[in-house]
């Protein structure tokens, strides 16, 4: 016989043949080994009908998981109903259970791992998504061992069918795909997904590569020396990632900003210009960058012109250290030259020895080329790529992706320590890992990890298990692989192969390799006496981490099968087994998979049991196979094979990533790479727990992030321990979002700074973001210049738990990386932050010496300083100042010394003018805060230097802490090469201050704008300023307050100084500045200041307008390099006002055959208005242009110029004016006729809700809804219709019209190309004259008061426009028609408004008719119709509409309910009748609709249940014919904190309500808060189902969840087309007068309340005691018991059973919830005449504590009682309490529950003394009693403590005595109190002498008027919401 064969050692993958293979063929979609063993684990394709194919389950700890699962298959939740592989109900699919889990859980479902695909490699899947609120499904990637990335998303219900998605992958190495399915609050549907498929995915095969050349990851084979060249060779980049090119060798391809420190090494006047490509036919420059292959990309290039013969032009690297003397050292870079007259360009090489050249060409190239060149040299050089130019140089030189090979670096001055696991090779100050020493590789660049190593041994050969199975995996194909027999069971596992010995029970194949050949364990149930046990039991494991995963085949196929459970169990004396698996019964004739990733990190030693129970017979056959572990730590199992390079080796041998050292995550399983003393040497390693470790917070955020452990105070947000202990004592940082904060606050920490990264460096990082109204945080990198880029930016809620963050760090710079997390919409917002570190290849900590703190009442300054000495960059300028020191970056501008030393090494700080800085940036330096102080800061002195052709505006400002501001100098333009000083006064205005240095970027680079040595000064101004009242500027120079609207209003108003007119935009020439006039935020290019050619031929001006010579300056945007329809926008300041002929004049040029478009555009905040516009080539010649502005509010102009279709399309604009603009002065009063604005403008009433924002600050165009007939288009076209009898049709359009040159580009609503309008088509089949009508479906009321308009914008461009009418059409088979408006011919391509006053003296509807012109260019558009008040729409088009209540149905709830009733059964409450507001704080609406005085119904949250239902019924109408006929609408009011659901429905007659039945339909509906306005519901009462049959209409609303949700609806209209309506008998009552209609449910009728008074029992009202809308629960009246056992009273304070107290129910919610109980408006009280006394009842074992606060805008929050814990079951009086207040105030009484329901507080009977006074007699309503009587008790009504003030009610003509007899009630008052005072008033907007204050809107009828009180001080007052049509005057 022959001998034994040595085993065939196999460094990779082992087929079962023997073959041995390279990792990258297993899982890359070719089977390999001929029996495919190494693609057996990574099916292509999965339908999931037989198992899941390996896609596996990772997320662990939580029940939201993945599962496969069929519509057959029990399960109490969604499901799709058929699979789509089958698509029967038998099909399998795999779903998340979305009844599982909480909301913010995440199921992930993950594939197997595939090493390699090919280019066109796509993954493809079908899903399911529907139902409601069911969250979202994401698919992720994970390639590269990159960070997971997302590649499609899709998010809510996608309809009841299964759908496809195709992503296509491309080429990737170790790829593994995710499904990533996330949890909402309350999801009602199923996420699902089958058929998943990877297509196209064979990639290209593995090459052998020759010794010179590097195989990339995918096979493919390149030459070594094209390794790290900064450009992808290897298609899948791995000859440029971090492993490759671990290390930074002064490459750089010029994306970033920086340049890598490359300078422009000459003195010569041209410069190298990092620069983009410049499209266009006329360019000469490269098309794309050589990086990226694209024109994006960055590269470096000298300007085209302004060349000088023989000037040399040199771009210079970094510094880099003396070459290697057996090592060769390569530079790489591309070069482009092209064009003309090129002269030189050469490379060489500089030391301190001299020059010596490399390089050179003359030879002009059509493409980027490749140079490579080889350097030596025995000391540091430089290299510098230079060009020499020739006579006339026209072309271009550019220079792109500068490398040096792995054997060239940069000098370095200091060199970081390397990390404690890590040793410094002998040169360079490279770092390796210490266990690469001696190990036969030579990492070191000079070889000196290798050197003097002992002769190495032969290592020992790993083994591995057979077949395609990792280790750790037993197939059982040679044994039970350390597994081991229980000896105390009852019986053992059999090892087989084939079927087992049993019919009809157990498998026929194992699972390993799906034949009978293959071995398998099972349990043999003949024979087996029923429960007997068996158990196998696993190697011991010595630890396990977070990965650790169990995984297992089994099957189960029988009629008796017994259970299956799987344990683990540490070693531990009396630990208890944790079981992860169990499973009993028959489960099919095939094998099922399971694996589980064990919970928690076990750092003791475990191991996994098996337990089988046998059932009852001999059908109970059980079989396991493909048992394992994943990523556990055998203590005696399998030899680990050696880490590799970029790997760990582990304290128990396995390898990890270096790069996942030290990120507080045990990666490892033995906690060895998380090692303290190792990772505390860790660059920015910090757990927060004893120190911030040098990270910091900013001085100029909002607020700052703080240190915490434990839960934060806010409830539903916020982690509850933190990451590092997972518990309650460890520390953590976060951001606390509650009160004060609000939305949009910042707060910022940095860390150190640190030296530049010597490899790949990530800042990792573990954060928690939960929470329903979370910001954002971003993270930026900052470079030692406090330039930021920003990184990523984590946006709204992320998970419950901390998630770790691995961000990568891309610079060749020290840096420090910046954390701003941002306050959203409410508390539920906390951000925390815990475990930061930076990844190995992230260097030391830089040694960075405090800046010392400046004095405190002075901020000196000469910048030698690297902190600015407490100067601060403002955070959102557009660019930083920077410190510097010699000359700055660019020829021809800025300083070449500083100020202080006048040397090359002093400081100063400058803006650099740069690209990509633009025209009109801005870099704003703010000092340290100041206190004023005369002798120390009165002045500021400072130098500065203001030098280069492109120079703007230097400015200083005083920004005081109450944030006014005022410009104090200014200084413009070019001031010559030289520093000059200033000194500048500050005025003293009493408060703290900033000083800000503002410096705006001119039209190019030669504009850097400097400052130095900075001191302040004494003496102060003699003359303080003045403190100006709200609303109020002040002038300094003439020290006077003007109103703050005659700001930028075209007047002089500050007199003896134009200061208020000199920051606004104004008349410009253009030749030396641009007159304030600015590049807007939103622009896809910008407008240049130029002088002669533009740069283009054939296209722009070759001279200005105002001088007609080529010295003459004017602007324009240059269309070179932009795509069609690029636009620019040029703005001016905010104007505050105009007068009503106001006009912009200029003079404008479009020359080019390809032009685009200029218009004039108004922006008034987000509403655009054009106003003038122009297009197409106008021929070479400036032009003048005109554009009416006419009176407006708070608006800019903006010339937008938009790019025609190629690069000649330059436009340019000059000598710009305004004529007639002036506003009037002085600012008028609103007039009766007029709308008051929010910001006091006036404006025409018929103005209001005209989708015009003519306030400017848009409070016109607010709740607007409800103006009858007013559309947008945006959902349909509302009352409007096309009708029979006309030529053609009006058409419903998004964007373009079909045809060219003809129709609008987007519509007049929104301005873009998603919103809609209608418009009339006029291509064939159209001839000319045919006509198309589009009229109203209401019909309106004559009117010939001209009350009403009509208001819409049209639009009409094209040659051939004919013309559009409006009519009013009246009724009958010959309607009579009047025309209202017409235009006619081309109005050019912009909407225009047109405003129509509507005199008609019959019953009409409009009619709007185009008609086609010549030809197709004719095309007429219309957008935004809307109407006033004063057209009324009419139920018949015959006469005027009836008075309300009379028609059935339609209701306004004043003086009936016009047979609308609440159900008598079928809901649980009533609607009941309100009028003002309803009875709690924060809820319900203030007045009816539309007036605020009448009457509404409602729903009372504090009387119900939660999802209590109330319905009120309509009366009975037959089903309209056809749809569009009948329609409903209602007015509604949705505002709380709970709101529930409010729906419009109908039911058929007979059909219940209170149920879902075939004959209830829901057609509207509405849920949560929707703002503090009435809206409007309109819908359309036409049905199939119903036929003629007769149904009514159900308004049904639902409680939320506590009492903040009351719901209110009013203005009831049915359309006139809906027919008769009918009542049935007894069921309407015509006088039903509205109050309240409650229907006797079991709730009980709240008593009325009495007078106004803080003292009450109860019994007859609440007495203005309210619940607060700021409570998390409500007080309860209440009569007997409470409903829980022990705790609460049984009776009142007077021990009456039947007496009324209110009280807390603490049955629900959860410990320290408050119940707040707001008393009446108090009058200020002091020394104790206000007091107070009540009963309280505090009986309970779990009672918390009940508190008396009061409350004033003074004093603020005061406790002046309290009392805790249980009292006994008893009522007791308090001790007198003093109630004593600076100001108005309200008592509060705070309930806090405790830890359970016995806890229930009650109070009673509370008294107040005679010494306390109220705000007014009958309500809490502010001028109750004029709207009872006419007249108000002037003693006590309102806040204010006066007894000369009284009301009156209603409008009057003339002017009236306010103590003249009242005849009838409301025509005048005063008279009951007598006097004889004749104080007369006019109308509601005079009422009395000039010089008083008004609070509130006219428009609604509300005027408050009062002595002695600001508008500032009106709108704090507190309380401030008065009632509707009360005029108040103060009477003397």
């Amino acid at each position: 016989s022959c001998p034994t064969q040595p085993p065939v050692s196999c460094s990779g993958y082992q087929c079962s043949n023997g073959k041995c293979l390279d990792p990258r063929q297993v899982c890359d979609f070719v089977k390999d080994c001929s029996d495919g063993g190494d693609e057996l684990k990574c099916p292509t394709s999965c339908s999931f009908e037989v198992d899941d194919c390996f896609w596996r389950n990772s997320q662990v700890g939580d029940s939201y998981y993945w599962a496969r699962h069929s519509a057959t298959r029990p399960y109490s939740g969604k499901v799709a109903p058929i699979d789509h592989t089958t698509g029967t109900a038998s099909g399998f699919y795999m779903f998340t259970q979305l009844d599982a889990g909480t909301a913010g859980y995440q199921a992930i479902l993950q594939s197997p791992k595939f090493s390699r695909t090919s280019s066109t490699c796509s993954f493809n899947f079908w899903y399911y998504m529907a139902g409601v609120s069911i969250g979202s499904l994401v698919v992720d990637i994970r390639a590269d061992n990159q960070p997971i990335r997302v590649l499609w998303t899709k998010s809510g219900d996608q309809g009841a069918a299964w759908k496809q998605a195709n992503l296509l992958i491309g080429e990737q190495f170790q790829v593994q795909m995710f499904f990533m399915a996330s949890r909402t609050v309350q999801p009602q549907g199923v996420i699902a997904v089958d058929d998943v498929a990877f297509t196209s995915c064979t990639p290209r095969a593995l090459s052998t590569c020759t010794s010179s050349q590097f195989q990339c990851y995918n096979g493919q084979c390149i030459p070594s020396t094209s390794t790290c060249n900064m450009r992808r060779d290897c298609t899948d980049g791995t000859d440029e990632n971090h492993i490759t090119c671990p290390f930074i060798n002064g490459n750089c391809n010029f994306e970033d900003k920086a340049v890598c420190n490359f300078r422009n090494g000459s003195s010569s006047v041209s410069f190298f210009r990092r620069t983009q490509a410049i499209q266009g036919s006329l360019s000469r420059g490269p098309r794309i960058d050589s990086t990226y292959q694209n024109s994006t990309g960055y590269y470096m290039m000298l300007p085209l012109r302004g060349a000088s013969n023989g000037e040399i032009v040199g771009l210079q690297t970094p510094t880099m250290q003396a070459t290697q003397s057996k090592a060769s050292c390569s530079l790489r870079f591309y070069y482009y030259l092209s064009g003309g007259s090129t002269g030189t360009v050469r490379v060489q090489m500089k030391t301190a020895s001299g020059t010596t050249p490399l390089w050179s060409t003359s030879a002009q190239t059509s493409a980027w080329r490749l140079v490579q060149q080889p350097i030596s040299s025995s000391i540091a050089f430089n290299i510098s790529i230079e060009a020499v130019r020739a006579t006339g140089f026209t072309g271009v030189f550019a220079v792109d992706d500068v490398s040096f090979d792995p054997n060239c670096f940069v000098a370095k001055t200091t060199q970081p320590p390397c990390p404690v696991w890590q040793s410094p090779c002998k040169t360079g100050g490279q770092c390796i890992l210490s266990s690469w020493f001696c190990d036969g590789d030579k990492d070191c660049r000079d070889g000196s990890d290798e050197a003097g190593c002992p002769v190495p041994t032969t290592p020992p050969v790993a083994t591995f298990p057979p077949g395609p199975y990792p280790a750790g995996i037993c197939t059982f194909q040679t044994g039970l692989c350390g597994w081991k027999q229980s000896t105390t069971d009852n019986a053992n596992f059999n090892r087989r192969r084939g079927g087992t010995p049993s019919v009809s029970t157990g498998p026929t194949t194992d699972h390993s390799t799906g034949t009978a050949a293959g071995f398998y364990i099972h349990v043999e149930a003949s024979g087996l006496a029923p429960g007997s046990k068996l158990q196998l039991i696993s190697p011991t494991f010595s630890a396990a981490s977070y990965k650790c995963t169990f995984t297992m085949a089994y099957h189960m196929f029988g009629t008796s099968i017994g259970t299956l459970q799987v344990y683990y169990k540490t070693l531990a004396a009396g630990s208890t087994p944790t079981k992860i698996f169990d499973m009993t019964g028959n489960q099919g004739n095939s094998w099922k998979t399971f694996n589980q990733t064990v919970s928690n990190t076990i750092l003791q030693p475990f191991v996994f049991t098996i337990n089988v129970t046998h059932a009852t017979s001999f059908t109970g056959d059980i079989a396991l196979d493909d048992v394992g572990f994943i990523n556990c730590h055998p203590s005696n199992g399998l030899v680990k094979p050696p880490c590799n390079k970029t790997q760990f080796q582990c304290g128990n041998g396995n390898c990890v990533d270096l790069y996942s050292l030290c990120d507080f995550k045990d990666d490892c399983g033995d906690r060895s790479d998380e090692n303290p003393t190792t990772c505390a040497a860790q660059p920015g390693y910090c757990g927060f727990e004893n120190s911030p470790c040098g990270y910091s917070n900013v001085v100029w955020d909002t607020f700052d992030w703080v240190g915490y452990r434990g839960p934060t105070p806010s409830v539903g947000t916020g982690p509850t321990a933190d990451h590092t202990y997972g518990n309650a004592s460890g520390r953590y940082l976060y951001l606390e979002t509650s009160f004060p904060r609000s939305a949009g606050d910042r707060a910022v920490f940095e860390s150190p700074y640190f030296q530049a990264p010597y490899a790949a460096c990530y800042f990792r990082f573990w954060y928690h973001m939960n929470g329903a109204t979370i910001g954002d945080m971003k993270i930026y990198l900052v470079d030692m210049k406090n330039v930021s880029s920003l990184i990523t930016n984590f946006v709204g809620a992320q998970n419950t738990a901390w998630r770790l963050a691995n961000v990568a760090i891309h610079t060749n710079h020290p840096f420090k990386v910046r954390v701003i997390g941002t306050v959203g919409t409410s508390f539920t917002g906390d951000i925390g932050l815990d475990d930061v570190s930076f990844s190995y290849g992230c260097a030391s900590q830089l040694a960075v010496t405090p800046a010392p703190q400046p004095p405190k009442f002075q901020a000196d300054c000469d910048f030698e300083d690297q902190i600015f000495c407490g100067y601060t960059n403002e955070f959102l300028a557009d660019l930083f100042w920077t410190r510097n020191a010699g000359a700055t970056l660019s020829p021809s501008t800025g300083p070449v010394l500083d100020h202080t030393f006048q040397n090359l090494t002093g400081h100063y700080i400058h803006i650099e003018a740069s690209l990509p800085a633009a025209l009109g940036h801005e870099g704003r330096l703010r000092s340290p805060l100041l206190t004023p102080n005369p002798a120390l800061n009165s002045r500021v002195s400072f130098w500065y230097h203001m030098y280069g052709f492109d120079v703007d505006c230097l400015t200083v400002f005083i920004q005081y802490s109450d944030g006014s501001s005022a410009a104090l100098w200014k200084k413009c333009l070019d001031q010559g090469s030289k520093w000059h000083n200033t000194i500048v006064d500050i005025p003293n205005a009493g408060q703290q201050f900033y000083i800000r240095f503002v410096a705006t970027r001119g039209n190019g680079f030669t504009g850097d704008i400097s400052i130095d040595d900075i001191v302040f000064l004494g003496p102060a101004p003699t003359t303080p300023p003045p403190k100006c009242a709200t609303g109020q500027w002040y002038c300094f120079k003439s020290t006077k307050c003007i109103d703050s609207r005659q700001v930028c209003d075209f007047n002089n108003d500050c007199g003896t100084s134009t200061e208020d007119e000199d920051s606004c935009s104004k008349a410009c020439d253009f030749e030396t500045g641009q007159c304030n006039w600015k590049n807007a935020i939103f622009r896809d290019l910008v407008w240049a200041r130029n002088s002669g050619f533009t740069s283009s031929a054939g296209t722009g001006p070759s001279r200005d307008h105002t001088k007609n010579t080529t010295q003459g300056f004017y602007m324009y945007a240059e269309a070179t390099g932009q795509f069609y329809g690029a636009f620019a926008n040029y703005r001016t300041t905010l104007f505050q006002r105009t007068g009503t002929t106001c006009k912009i004049n200029f003079w404008y040029h479009m020359f080019g055959t390809n032009q685009g478009q200029l218009s004039v555009v108004l922006w008034t905040g987000a509403f655009k208005e054009v106003i003038w516009s122009a297009h197409a080539n106008k021929g070479d010649v400036w032009l003048p242009g005109t554009a009416t502005i006419g009176a407006r509010y708070n608006f800019s102009v903006v010339f937008e110029g938009m790019i025609g279709s190629s690069f000649l399309s330059d436009i340019a604009i000059d000598d710009v004016s305004f004529s007639g603009c002036a506003a009037p002065n002085p600012i008028p009063a609103c007039t009766t006729s007029q709308f008051t604005c929010n910001n006091r403008n006036c404006v025409p009433l018929y103005a209001k809700c005209d989708d015009t924002n003519d306030c400017g600050d848009d409070s016109d165009e607010q709740g607007c809804v409800f103006y009858t007939g007013n559309c947008d288009f945006e959902n349909g076209t509302c009352i409007w219709s096309n009708v029979v009898g006309d030529t053609f049709n009006w058409t419903y359009q998004q964007g373009f019209t079909p045809s060219g040159l003809t129709g609008p580009n987007y519509d007049h609503t929104l301005g873009n190309r998603t919103g809609h309008y209608v418009y009339i088509e006029t291509s064939a089949p159209r001839a000319s004259g045919d006509f198309a009508d589009f009229v109203s479906n209401y019909y309106y009321g004559a009117t010939t008061d001209g009350s009403c308009h009509i208001r819409f914008y049209y639009h009409m461009f094209g040659d051939h426009v004919a013309n559009i009418t409006l009519y009013a059409e009246g009724t009958g088979l010959a309607p009579t028609r009047t025309i209202l408006w017409q235009k006619a011919g081309n109005h050019d391509n912009i909407w225009h408004r047109a405003d129509v006053t509507v005199k008609v003296s019959y019953g009409y509807r409009y009619v709007f008719r185009g008609i086609r012109g010549a030809s197709f260019l004719g095309d007429i558009a219309l957008d935004d119709i809307t109407f006033n008040m004063g057209c009324a729409w009419i139920p018949s088009p015959t006469g005027p509409p009836p008075p309300a209540g009379t028609t059935v149905g339609d209701c306004e709830f004043e003086t009936e309910t016009c047979c609308w009733f609440n159900t008598k059964a079928g809901d649980q409450y009533d609607w009941e009748c309100g009028r003002d507001s309803t009875v709690s704080q924060g809820t319900g609406p203030n007045g009816d609709f539309p007036s605020g005085k009448g009457h509404f119904m409602y729903i009372e949250g504090s009387t119900a249940l939660p999802f209590n239902q109330a319905d009120l019924l309509g009366p009975f109408m037959n089903g309209p014919a056809r749809r569009g006929q009948c329609f409903f609408s209602m007015a509604y009011h949705m505002l709380g904190t709970s709101v529930g659901t409010l729906q419009i429905q109908t039911v058929r007659q007979g059909s219940p309500t209170f149920f879902f039945n075939s004959g209830l339909r829901v057609l509207w509906s509405r849920s949560g808060t929707q703002g503090g306005n009435w809206l409007n519901a309109s819908v359309d009462l036409y049905s199939t189902t119903y036929g003629a049959t007769p149904f009514q209409v159900v308004v049904q609303a639902s409680r939320g969840n506590s009492f903040s949700s009351d719901i209110a609806v009013d203005y009831f209209r049915f359309s006139p087309a809906c027919g008769p309506l009918f009542v049935r008998k007894n069921l309407c009552a015509k006088n039903d007068v509205c109050k309240a209609i409650n229907t006797n449910h079991t709730g009980r009728t709240v008593p009325p309340n009495k007078d106004l008074t803080g003292t009450c029992d109860f019994d007859s009202g609440n007495c203005f005691w309210s619940n607060s809308a700021f409570g998390d629960f409500p007080w309860n009246l209440h009569e007997g018991s409470t409903s829980s056992f022990n705790t609460g009273p049984t009776t009142d304070s007077s021990g009456n059973a039947n007496g009324h107290y209110y009280y807390i129910e603490t049955s629900t919610g959860s410990n320290g919830q408050v119940a707040i109980f707001e008393g009446p408006h108090v009058l200020p009280s002091l020394n104790g005449a206000c007091t107070m006394t009540m009963f309280y009842h505090m009986f309970g074992t779990t009672i918390g504590h009940l508190d008396v606060v009061i409350f004033s805008k003074v004093d603020g929050f005061q406790t002046v009682w309290t009392k805790a814990g249980p009292q006994g079951n008893r009522w007791i009086k308090t001790p007198t309490i003093v109630l004593n207040s600076n100001a108005p105030f309200r008592v509060h009484i705070l309930g806090y529950r405790g830890t359970s329901f016995t806890g229930d507080i009650a109070i009673d009977d509370i008294q107040f003394s005679t010494g306390c006074r109220y705000a007014n007699v009958t309500s809490s309503q502010y001028g109750y009693g004029a709207k009872i009587d006419g007249c108000s008790d002037r003693n006590r009504d309102g806040l204010f403590d006066s007894t000369h003030i009284a009301a009156c009610k209603g409008t009057w003509s003339g002017r009236q005595s306010l103590r003249k007899a009242q005849s009838t009630p409301y025509s005048g008052c005063g008279n009951k109190y007598g006097g004889n005072n004749n104080r007369q008033c006019g109308s509601p907007a005079d009422l009395c002498e000039p010089g008083w204050h008004i609070c509130g809107s006219l428009a609604t009828g509300v005027a408050e008027l009062h002595n002695n009180i600001n508008g500032g001080q009106c709108a704090s007052a507190g309380y401030g919401r008065f009632s509707g049509g009360v005029n108040h005057c103060h009477i003397t």
